[in-house]
């Protein structure tokens, strides 16, 4: 794929969007019990747990507390849902 072509995903983009909408479209809500503002702890349906952290290049990554496979940074959180690079947003 060409870097003008119009279908190209610009994965630095996905992985500065906003970790908490992008988790909230896979069943994912803030934990009210979790003290970490800056960093949300997000929760599933299923009961598993994601620690996230914005890095310094603006980065979000999050960490599955059920899973040690399952971390990374939005793009893996969709790829290890069953995603594919289709269902990415595109930019």
């Amino acid at each position: 794929m060409r870097p003008d072509d119009p279908r190209r995903v610009d994965f630095d983009a996905v992985k500065r969007m906003p970790f908490e909408a992008v988790a909230a479209d896979r069943g994912y809500v803030r934990d009210p019990r979790a003290p970490a503002r800056a960093n949300p702890v997000l929760r599933a349906p299923d009961l598993s747990k994601l620690l996230t952290k914005r890095l310094g290049n603006g980065h979000w990554v999050y960490f599955n507390t059920l899973d040690a496979g399952d971390s990374g940074t939005a793009i893996n959180l969709m790829l290890n849902r069953g995603l594919s690079f289709a269902d990415i947003p595109l930019f």
